[in-house]
């Protein structure tokens, strides 16, 4: 049972074909080094640390940049941040794109607080993501793209470049790169992505988590939890699970145990998870934004690991050209994937 209720400018912007681009980015073959596969174990970042919100590296806007880039390029014909429309402008209708349906229900909703640290680089990143859940489905993105879609469903699609702002810059600031579906029944995951201005997806068959269960409980977000433990994509991963709720769904690709999962860490302590407040649903339908281009798995945990290390090079293969050089000097990357 679930208790209580939680909580600039288009015309500089460089023209050139997507498909070039992306045929470049795929092509593009950039030798891993293994100082940027090195695991670390997280030294100690409590007491007297600095708040996570402070720790905002060029990386994270480099990265950020990269997404904005992709979400202005889609919505080409209308620019929110074009001056020429004041804040009472109604954004038209084709601005929001189609959304698939997943389900015509939610049957609860779970914010959590993740937050990951690169070792190397002595720098953490803190995200708030929401789950959404059925008993065939799951969803597991950013907040603040959550905050959009409600908005907008709520309004009926008819919200105002003043009301989309605050939420757009929100959702550029605080994206995570983590936007899954997690189909049950079907047996399969949909990961959404993005790149420059193209965004694309990559489906797998859901990872096999062979669970061990032990008797150990804590409590968390008010629910009493039991401990269990699994190995997976080069990490051992240690969840926390409640029966009060009978779901077998979690954050990121973690599930299959006897009760939702409101907790995991991971082995080195660098990844972590922790539900934060469960919802009454604001969406009645559980919608998914659906990407044309298909990759893979394996592209996209290259994309992630290029980005860190050989920014200067993907730009170059992505047509873009820059006044201030950028360096190819090492970026935040600690991937939840190792293998």
């Amino acid at each position: 049972m679930i208790r209580g209720a939680g909580p600039d400018d288009e015309d500089k912007l460089p023209r050139f074909s997507a498909k070039d681009r992306f045929d470049l980015l795929i092509s593009l073959r950039l030798d891993r080094r293994k100082g940027g596969r090195k695991r670390v174990l997280l030294p100690d970042l409590r007491g007297g640390q600095k708040s996570l919100s402070e720790f905002q590296s060029h990386s994270a806007l480099l990265f950020l940049s990269f997404f904005c880039l992709a979400l202005i390029d889609v919505h080409a014909q209308f620019n929110i941040f074009d001056p020429r429309y004041s804040d009472d402008t109604v954004i038209p209708d084709s601005y929001w794109g189609h959304q698939d349906v997943l389900a015509n229900h939610v049957d609860f909703v779970c914010l959590y607080e993740y937050n990951t640290i690169d070792s190397v680089l002595q720098e953490a990143h803190n995200h708030n993501l929401i789950l959404q859940c059925t008993d065939s489905v799951a969803t597991f993105f950013d907040y603040a793209s959550y905050l959009m879609d409600s908005l907008v469903s709520v309004n009926n699609r008819k919200v105002t470049v003043g009301e989309y702002r605050p939420i757009f810059n929100q959702r550029t600031r605080e994206n995570s790169g983590l936007c899954f579906a997690l189909f049950f029944k079907r047996n399969f995951y949909r990961r959404n992505d993005a790149f420059m201005y193209n965004l694309f997806f990559y489906e797998e068959p859901l990872p096999k988590w062979d669970w061990k269960l032990y008797d150990e409980t804590r409590e968390v977000c008010g629910y009493l939890c039991h401990k269990a433990s699994a190995k997976y994509a080069g990490r051992t991963w240690t969840a926390w699970y409640t029966e009060e709720i009978p779901s077998g769904a979690g954050p990121w690709l973690l599930y299959g145990l006897p009760g939702l999962i409101l907790a995991a860490t991971d082995n080195t302590g660098t990844h972590s998870f922790e539900a934060v407040s469960l919802h009454k649903p604001t969406l009645h339908q559980l919608l998914w934004s659906p990407r044309t281009k298909k990759l893979t798995r394996k592209y996209s945990l290259e994309l992630e690991y290029n980005q860190a290390f050989h920014a200067s090079k993907l730009l170059e293969a992505s047509g873009i050209k820059s006044d201030t050089p950028i360096e190819d000097k090492r970026r935040f990357y600690n991937p939840l994937e190792l293998e």
